[in-house]
């Protein structure tokens, strides 16, 4: 199991969760993308705003508290809508702003605005895993309340054959953080991934965070992604099947690196949970609940990619460094280094070492070509159990 930063098998059928704007496009307003609470990205990005209008040719002015305003004209997006779009000038990590868009039409206002760093939070189940169904739940919902600088958003499930121009939805609008906002309903809101990842990166950089969580479970990438994108993709694995199996699978969304970040994808970084099992998960044990050890490896891997901190470097891993073949016992025994804390055994059930024509080249012996073998212990030959 991994997780990728910035990558529910249910549907949500109570509408009393969603939040759906009674503002058609055609009419003045902002895009579902933008409310009070809400975190812009800091300078030296320059901000966007933008939203949708009656008529093409209208000129729509947008002006921030404190730092000017630009002017636009409405003109015709996708789909058929009349749109505007607002470059704003770069605004250093702070606020509260107010934030108002003005045409012939009317007066737009958002108010409460920071600026800081905004996150999308996307990818399946894991990732759409709530808070309130993580370990040491209660504790952390209730530590929300001190976060005020982290802004939440979440957006509602929603399938089209089509590319569309706004969100259909939302679960839950721009909210400061709570008990309340983070502290929602199972599957629905909010991201325990995302939250606790986000809590780190504020705990550190001390400004503003946006955290946008987008997370549907079971989808495939093509789902997420534009003919284009696919067209492009660096591992074109675009006739997969069942059979292929996951481990050739994941080697190509490594750009067939088998890490990240590499010479093809430098701003990419991922945390693998394989060593974090949780077979007793009321979620079934492909949900495991322990997703504080995922988010710090996130947060550690944001902080040298993103963030530039090298001096983070020695805090990475856990890394397998080597393996001992125990072929009496029918084990693998996996040393790790390049840890920050000893490495603890949780249980027995080890890993499973499957399509072997695969790995072959690492497990020769283990791993005869006419199938696959289960190996019910994997321990370290150096690690204190």
């Amino acid at each position: 199991m991994s997780y990728s930063a910035g990558t529910l098998d249910f549907i949500i059928h109570d509408i009393s969760y969603f939040i759906s704007s009674s503002v058609e496009a055609g009419s003045f307003s902002f895009s579902k993308s933008y409310a009070n609470h809400m975190v812009l990205q800091q300078a030296p990005k320059k901000a966007t705003i933008w939203g949708f209008a009656s008529h093409v040719g209208e000129t729509v002015t947008v002006q921030i508290s404190g730092k000017g305003s630009v002017t636009t004209t409405t003109r015709h997006g996708d789909n058929g809508a009349v749109v505007w779009y607002a470059q704003l000038p770069p605004v250093s990590a702070g606020g509260p702003y107010t934030i108002t868009a003005t045409s012939r039409e009317g007066k737009l206002t958002l108010s409460d605005v920071l600026f800081g760093d905004v996150w999308v939070c996307s990818g399946q189940s894991n990732m759409g895993f709530t808070m309130s169904m993580a370990f040491n739940a209660t504790a952390e919902i209730n530590d929300a309340d001190n976060y005020p600088h982290i802004r939440l958003m979440t957006v509602l499930h929603h399938t089209s054959l089509k590319p569309e121009t706004d969100f259909h939805g939302l679960f839950q609008s721009w909210s400061i953080a709570s008990r309340h906002s983070v502290g929602g309903t199972d599957w629905v809101h909010f991201s325990a991934l995302c939250w606790l990842y986000g809590k780190h990166l504020y705990k550190t950089l001390k400004y503003p965070i946006g955290l946008i969580a987008t997370a549907d479970g079971g989808t495939m990438d093509e789902a997420w992604s534009s003919p284009d994108a696919l067209s492009k993709c660096l591992a074109p694995f675009r006739h997969w099947n069942v059979n292929s199996g996951w481990a050739i699978l994941r080697w190509h969304q490594t750009a067939d690196y088998g890490y990240v970040p590499n010479d093809r994808m430098k701003n990419t970084f991922m945390a693998v949970a394989m060593d974090l099992p949780d077979y007793n998960s009321p979620h079934g044990n492909i949900h495991p609940r322990d997703k504080a050890d995922i988010a710090q490896r996130l947060y550690i891997e944001a902080m040298i990619v993103a963030y530039k901190r090298t001096d983070m470097l020695n805090q990475r891993g856990p890394f397998p460094t080597g393996f001992t073949e125990v072929v009496n016992k029918k084990t693998v025994q996996i040393s790790y280094a390049n840890t920050r804390t000893t490495i603890e055994k949780r249980n027995d059930n080890g890993f499973e070492v499957r399509q072997c024509r695969i790995v072959r080249v690492i497990l020769r012996v283990l791993c005869p070509e006419e199938g696959h073998h289960r190996y019910p212990q994997v321990l370290s030959n150096d690690l204190p159990f």
